[in-house]
């Protein structure tokens, strides 16, 4: 008798077991996706706080080029130009980078509706 019981305990876990696995498969991804789209959207909102925080840097330095170049006459020096530059480098990469995020649309929350 006990190998009866005991045939047919495997035989329930053996079909027991895939539907569980599937079950608690199904469950953890669910969570995954979750935490995914939270930190889709944390990175997101990182993204667009750098190029804010860009195009305020931007606007002063080329602020202060047009004040300098107006008052003493002087061009900006070759550092102040590369820094420019790589601040606008930087910027065009973000815009790429935010303009994928909503092609692909992660969610509408998540996603800017304008880059520029």
């Amino acid at each position: 008798m006990n190998e009866v019981w005991i045939e047919l305990i495997k035989g329930i876990a053996g079909v027991a077991t895939p539907v569980l696995l599937l079950y608690l498969g199904k469950k953890y991804a669910t969570k995954l996706d979750v935490i995914h789209t939270l930190v889709n959207s944390n990175m997101t909102a990182a993204m667009m706080g750098e190029l804010d925080a860009l195009k305020r840097d931007h606007a002063s330095m080329t602020e202060l080029i047009d004040i300098k170049r107006d008052k003493t006459g002087r061009e900006p020096s070759s550092e102040t130009l590369a820094t420019l530059l790589s601040i606008e480098h930087r910027m065009d990469e973000l815009r790429g980078e935010l303009d994928d995020r909503l092609r692909t649309n992660i969610t509408t929350q998540e996603v800017p509706t304008k880059t520029d």
